[in-house]
């Protein structure tokens, strides 16, 4: 199994005029003793991956404003497996045995700089209760992740998945998981969603946030599930 996908985040800053440009490229920043993280910046925005656990951290250079990764799980992402039998499956990407971080080359055409995450050897919470259902060497991720040369633009690629597994079948991917969340009553902001006339949830629920004909925004979503797959609005 073959699956390439890409997620492009634009982050977009106010008053960028005025900064002074960062070193741009790739670098390494030593976090621990035992930890080496991978970095991408240019005059935009400073990436830092998480080199254990995967997780991303994102500074926007003219704020100083950081938005960080998962708050719950220090997760990166994850992948849902369902059984022959129905059951459900599911494995961490931070998780996996064997991380791979390398810098892509620069090459014609590429505007930017490129790591990919190569992953192999995931395991489940609970292991393997037969050996035909095991997942430790079915399953191989390579990813990417891609900041613009000259703008802050973020890019997230599945390159390559790979399952060998008679028994499993991947049904979703999720990654990045959870990035740039906003946390109620800690955070005060709001998340935007880009779909029909488009809406703000503010993270304060006593803060004003509105959807269509001024319907006050949590009583539209509270209690509800909601999938946004295609945003309506540019």
């Amino acid at each position: 199994m073959h699956v390439s996908i890409a997620t492009c985040l634009v982050l977009i800053s106010w008053g960028m005029a005025g900064q002074q440009p960062a070193a741009s490229g790739i670098s390494r920043t030593t976090r621990t003793q035992q930890a080496e993280d991978w970095v991408l910046a240019n005059q935009h925005l400073r990436v830092v991956l998480r080199s254990d656990n995967l997780t991303l951290s994102v500074e926007d250079l003219a704020t100083h404003e950081t938005w960080g990764s998962d708050p719950w799980e220090a997760s990166a992402g994850r992948i849902s497996l369902v059984g022959k039998g129905g059951e459900a499956l599911t494995v961490s990407l931070g998780a996996a045995a064997q991380k791979e971080i390398a810098a892509i080359p620069a090459g014609a055409g590429q505007n930017g700089y490129g790591l990919r995450v190569s992953l192999a050897g995931f395991r489940s919470r609970m292991g393997p209760v037969r050996e035909d259902r095991n997942v430790d060497h079915a399953l191989a991720v390579v990813l990417q992740v891609w900041l613009a040369r000259d703008s802050p633009e973020l890019t997230f690629r599945i390159e390559e998945l790979h399952n060998s597994s008679d028994y499993w079948r991947v049904e979703t991917i999720e990654w990045p998981l959870r990035l740039f969340p906003v946390r109620t009553f800690t955070d005060d902001g709001y998340i935007v969603f880009p779909d029909e006339q488009g809406f703000m949830i503010p993270s304060r629920f006593d803060k004003a946030g509105y959807f269509r004909y001024l319907n006050w925004v949590w009583e539209r979503i509270a209690g509800q599930a909601m999938v946004i797959d295609r945003g309506s609005m540019p």
